[in-house]
């Protein structure tokens, strides 16, 4: 045991201690390849040589790179009886600019005493030419890599020129009116099989965003060259007007390495396996200019923008007064069709109006998204006769001519006959001669004795507390008028101290209820009715890019914004798109956006 205890103090000495005093300290720094595009990931490798007990590497100013640490790696070498050490640091260099760039060297510290490596130095070019033409699409179909890597080997000697993998993005229109449907695109070109691939989508702020084509793949031709193309669709809806900017996108890719040595590289050493090597692929930042609404805007609006259509029909025109009629509005488009509203007219005195929750049906398409919104509204009459049952409308806004476009549907006649019989409930006339019956139990016990009906002695306390009643009673009306004529002359105070309170009375409510739909239709009741109290606003059925509108205006976090969106669209999924989330997300749902309600109300 002895033995083996001594053979691990000679080791540690050697490798603790021995570097320290026998090696000297150096630091050497390279980057390669040491001329790269934008496109390339460069490495850094920084070698500190003679010590383990160096600091960590100070690197200089790196501006035009992105810097990614990527491990660390060390080494032990005895020669002739003298121990050398080695720590190895790796960095990923992304770079953002062109130009030929000279830094300085690398420093580590050890015992107060600083240690500098040979300066750096990198070109950094622009990314290849793309190669022109006009594509010419081919069937969707995804290639196999049999099929790829044949057309490769068999056209890799006229590429000399071309460029084998790039990415594009792109938007329909640059300059749409707020609330308008535009479609960003996104297509990544290769002419080579390709290895992992991660992309990168910019933050679509101040747009609201659905994914309409999450990935499609088919050929194109470019100068004579058969391309495979991943295409991926998103819909975009601005928020607000002015200048707005969606920043650059970029896929990282695995691509095959042909800086690789050519004989080594030779498909026989190869056995049929790619050396891979990452591309940053990026494409430039898009810049538009968005459009508000054109003024005045009519009191039908409801913020649609696009192509929209409008048609009515009545269930029946032949009604008793026990029955009712249902009105169908069906509005159908391209679009944000959620926002479709129904304004019910003035007119319909004559009837008690009911109307239903809207039926949703959006579909995705590459032409972005499209469906349809229906609306039913029950009538009830209140009496008989012939009504003219006047025609619903709905102002959308064209794009195209940017003026408001009036939907109007067909005005109905609707008959209302009498009750049938049996809805009529019987009256007994007089003179009937149907007996009435009077049973002796009808009346009260008889007493025959006076005592034992006495009256009790009234106290000197109740006879007091009868006197003041009145007092009481005229205070307490006093009181209450004073107060409502307070709450009137300061309602909106009132409704904003409230706001809070009456959410999560709502959110409370709303948790107690077991079906889905209902309960996440009570939790946007309640954020909408937050909103409009906590912003002191009349107005009622607020949309969701209205609510976004309004936090705009406050001093409140994007973070903050982007989550409380979120949580909102999931409700709206859930209500009116027939989306299920998964239960654990859904249990987090309601606790998440109460307490950012709360987080919010402290900021407003």
């Amino acid at each position: 045991m002895k033995k083996y205890f001594l053979f691990f103090i000679f080791i540690s000495q050697i490798f603790f201690h021995a570097p320290e005093s026998r090696a000297d300290v150096s630091v050497q720094a390279a980057i390669d390849p040491s001329r790269a595009s934008l496109e390339d990931e460069l490495t850094l490798t920084v070698t500190v040589s003679g010590s383990m007990q160096a600091t960590e590497p100070s690197l200089p100013s790196m501006a035009a790179f992105k810097v990614i640490p990527s491990g660390t790696s060390t080494s032990f070498q005895i020669i002739n009886g003298q121990v050398g050490s080695q720590k190895a640091y790796s960095y990923i260099l992304i770079p953002t600019q062109e130009g030929h760039f000279n830094m300085g060297g690398v420093s580590v510290f050890l015992n107060g005493k600083e240690y500098t490596s040979n300066p750096l130095e990198v070109t950094i070019s622009k990314s290849p030419h793309v190669p022109s033409g006009k594509p010419a699409q081919q069937p969707d179909q995804v290639p196999t890599d049999e099929d790829a890597q044949t057309y490769l080997d068999r056209t890799q000697r006229n590429m000399a020129d071309l460029k084998p993998y790039w990415i594009e993005a792109g938007l329909t229109n640059k300059n749409p009116f707020v609330n308008e449907q535009i479609l960003y695109t996104f297509k990544f070109y290769t002419l080579v099989n390709v290895g992992q691939a991660q992309l990168s989508l910019p933050e679509f702020k101040d747009f609201w965003s659905e994914e309409v084509v999450p990935e499609k793949k088919y050929y194109t031709t470019l100068s004579g060259q058969k391309y495979v193309v991943s295409e991926k669709i998103i819909a975009l809806l601005p928020l607000r007007s002015g200048d707005l900017s969606i920043p650059e996108t970029s896929l990282r890719v695995e691509v095959p390495d042909q800086r690789a040595d050519s004989f080594f590289n030779d498909p026989f050493f190869r056995m049929g396996r790619l050396n891979m090597r990452p591309k940053n692929l990026v494409a430039p930042a898009l810049d538009l200019k968005i459009k508000p609404w054109p003024e005045p805007q009519p009191p039908d609006f409801s913020n649609l923008v696009g192509e929209f259509s409008l048609k009515t029909s009545l269930s029946s025109e032949n009604i008793s007064m026990d029955d009712s009629a249902t009105l169908t509005l069906e509005v159908t488009g391209k679009g944000n069709i959620k926002d479709a509203k129904l304004v019910l007219p003035e007119t319909l005195d004559d009837f008690k109006i009911y109307d239903d929750k809207p039926a949703l049906d959006v579909t995705h398409a590459e032409d972005g998204l499209q469906g349809k919104k229906v609306f039913k509204v029950a009538l009830v009459p209140q009496r008989e006769g012939v009504f003219q049952i006047p025609p619903f409308s709905l102002s959308v806004l064209d794009p195209k001519t940017g003026n408001y476009v009036p939907l109007t549907g067909s005005p109905f006649t609707l008959h209302v006959k009498g009750g049938s019989a049996s809805s009529v409930l019987p009256i007994q006339r007089p003179g009937s001669d149907r007996s009435i019956l009077v049973s002796n139990e009808d009346l009260a016990p008889i007493h025959d004795e006076w005592g034992r009906a006495k009256a009790k002695e009234l106290s000197r306390q109740f006879l007091l507390f009868l006197f003041f009643i009145p007092a009481f009673l005229v205070l307490f009306v006093y009181v209450f008028q004073k107060r409502k004529k307070y709450l009137e002359a300061h309602e909106n105070e009132y409704r904003t101290r409230k706001a809070l309170a009456v959410f999560k009375k709502s959110m409370r409510k709303a948790a107690s209820l077991s079906d889905l739909r209902e309960r996440q239709a009570c939790h946007l009741e309640a954020v909408r009715t937050y909103v409009r109290n906590r912003m002191g606003l009349e107005q009622i059925g607020l949309t969701l890019q209205e609510m976004m509108r309004f936090l705009e205006t406050k001093s409140i976090r994007q973070d903050k914004k982007a989550e409380f969106e979120k949580i909102l669209l999931g409700f709206e999924k859930t209500c009116y798109g027939g989306h299920v989330p998964q239960k654990t997300e859904l249990d987090q749902w309601a606790p998440r956006l109460t307490k950012l309600i709360e987080q919010i109300d402290k900021k407003l």
